[in-house]
């Protein structure tokens, strides 16, 4: 799952998740699968996207603009049906105590992929979108992702609870 720390807040009655200089706007179907979400307004909270829930804009029938995510594709894997693509995102990484032993790298061989793909990528917050074979996205390119926000995750980042939800 990709985790960033993210900022929520209220613009002209909605609910919006901003994080990596962009925002999405929640929808009422996320705030009620997320019970108490809304005492996090103004504040911070860890934002859970898994791959498999953004897709190239491109790809979509509808995708409105207030969830998408517009990134720059650092690296494109192809595996036959669907592609990865990965990418950066400015902001504040997730460095709680449960997360950072989640993410401890234990084979040499990983930790030497982990150095490639941050000099390849750069700095920032690494990101991995799982999207259809049929996508456009190229290496150092930009890409619309839209972002099915009712299947986001969030978590409280004193305590690394789920916030809401099963």
């Amino acid at each position: 799952m990709n985790l960033i720390m993210a900022e929520l807040d209220r613009e002209n009655g909605e609910v919006w998740a901003r994080f990596g200089g962009q925002g999405v706007r929640l929808t009422d179907v996320t705030l009620d699968q997320h019970p108490g979400l809304d005492s996090y307004e103004g504040r911070q909270v860890i934002l859970g996207i898994r791959p498999e829930d953004m897709e190239d804009a491109e790809l979509l029938r509808e995708s409105p603009e207030d969830r998408r995510l517009s990134v720059a594709c650092d690296i494109r894997e192809d595996l036959g049906s669907e592609v990865y693509v990965h990418f950066n995102l400015p902001g504040e990484p997730v460095d709680s105590e449960e997360v950072v032993e989640a993410l401890t790298i234990e084979a040499l061989e990983d930790e030497e992929a982990r150095i490639a793909a941050e000099r390849a990528r750069g700095t920032g917050v690494s990101f991995v979108a799982r999207l259809e074979r049929m996508t456009r996205a190229r290496e150092r390119e930009r890409l619309e992702l839209a972002v099915d926000v009712e299947r986001m995750h969030f978590f409280d980042p004193d305590t690394g609870a789920r916030v809401g939800g099963d």
